[in-house]
């Protein structure tokens, strides 16, 4: 799965000073393990995946299994815990999707660059049994102290769903919100699309400060296209964002990209 990417926005003074927001820890604590959706087994579909369940605290044991600068956190044979913190039952095809995240197993980890690892698996039953019918290990980076983004299904075809995670992050007065689509394929996930949905220097800018003020949106809208399989994406942005100058001024945004499903990817359609 391709690891995901981060924007970071650097607010300048005219002599080019950068100015720092202090940014403190938010009070949140960690998700409360997920309500499984009736008739299927969390503990079953965790040892499943990872092996040593302990239901008591809903958490299994495992390896980290990554490489890469993005896993300076996670080296080689670093012991992580994971843990579910999304179950939910596709409603179109009756699959059960799990998403897990994972931190070190020892040591603290709540910084704000503290990302959990991430995993996903779909379930299907065939008979009585459950049976998996897609994973991937947990490989993506995505969240802030220590914590996972929050997640949801999406629907982008007849008989397609997926997960949905997004995550608002706040720093140097910029407040983004990023989206991840993530779907089924070939027997493990794929990151389909990504980007930011919104994003607004609110917390910092303004005639007392170097920044002036703006904010922009993006919606994300499925509609049938020419493949009947697969929906097309329409991804529309609305709003203001600065310039890339020194000193940056304030500039209209709005634009629409036309996407269609190829290869587990949306693509620009042609």
């Amino acid at each position: 799965m391709p690891k995901n990417s981060r924007l970071f926005t650097l607010i300048a003074s005219a002599a080019m000073a950068v100015v720092i927001v202090p940014q403190a820890r938010p009070q949140t604590p960690a998700p409360a393990p997920p309500q499984a959706p009736p008739g299927f087994d969390l503990a079953f579909a965790m040892n499943a995946l990872y092996g040593d369940y302990d239901a008591a605290h809903g958490t299994s044991t495992s390896t980290a299994d990554v490489s890469g600068p993005e896993f300076i956190n996670y080296p080689a044979g670093q012991k992580i815990t994971v843990k579910p913190f999304f179950a939910a039952a596709s409603s179109i095809t009756g699959e059960v999707f799990v998403a897990t995240y994972s931190v070190p197993a020892t040591g603290e980890f709540d910084c704000h660059a503290c990302e959990p690892l991430l995993g996903f698996a779909v379930f299907q039953k065939s008979g009585a049994t459950w049976k998996i019918e897609g994973s991937e290990k947990p490989d993506l980076i995505f969240g802030e102290y220590g914590n996972p983004p929050t997640a949801q299904l999406f629907q982008f075809g007849e008989h397609h769903s997926g997960i949905q995670l997004s995550n608002t992050d706040g720093g140097q007065g910029v407040l983004d919100t990023e989206v991840m689509l993530l779907v089924p394929w070939n027997g493990g996930f794929s990151q389909a699309w990504s980007g930011l949905v919104s994003s607004d220097d609110s917390m910092y800018c303004g005639a007392q400060t170097p920044s002036p003020c703006y904010g922009y949106k993006v919606d994300l809208k499925f509609m049938k296209g020419a493949n009947p399989e697969y929906d097309d994406l329409i991804v529309t942005t609305s709003g203001t964002d600065l310039t890339d100058d020194a000193t940056p001024v304030v500039k209209n945004v709005a634009g629409v990209v036309h996407l269609r499903f190829a290869d587990a990817k949306y693509v620009p359609a042609k």
